[in-house]
């Protein structure tokens, strides 16, 4: 299992078609931010995402996350607990504070995150989930900015 950068002119077009097979428009390639990596097992592409990382404000929001819908459960949750560990020590690294990623509520990607510690700030029909990459490891509740009115 191998985590590497996003490299658009080999990997889009294999990742547009997820999109298609899973009868969703894909975002233009110019929507996505250029920082997003994959993650291939067994040299098979079978996840990617993009990081939007603002470095004033110290947060990253991991969007675009998308996987080969023929890869098998398994083999996707492998490869999208890679991604987001990826993404949490990449934050751990670039001072980013805060990483949040949005997911629809009761589905796969939402436990995963859970597991990894992430935790769930609920909206209607979705759900931020959030992950503190300081050492305090505070909740996102237990911040006024980020908690629920």
């Amino acid at each position: 299992m191998r985590v590497r950068r996003f490299i658009p002119e080999q990997d889009w077009p294999i990742v547009k078609t997820w999109w298609k097979d899973r009868g969703a428009a894909a975002p233009d390639l110019i929507t996505v931010h250029p920082f997003g990596v994959v993650c291939e097992v067994e040299g098979a592409l079978t996840a990617c995402a993009f990081l939007y990382h603002d470095k004033l404000a110290r947060t990253g929001m991991v969007e675009w996350e998308c996987t080969d819908p023929h890869a098998g459960a398994l083999r996707t949750l492998r490869a999208l607990n890679h991604l987001f560990a990826f993404f949490e020590d990449y934050a751990q690294n670039n001072e980013i504070v805060w990483l949040f990623s949005w997911t629809a509520e009761g589905r796969g990607d939402g436990r995963l995150l859970r597991q990894r510690q992430w935790h769930a700030l609920p909206g209607p029909r979705h759900e931020c989930m959030c992950y503190t990459a300081q050492a305090t490891k505070q909740k996102p509740e237990d911040v006024p900015c980020l908690s629920q009115p």
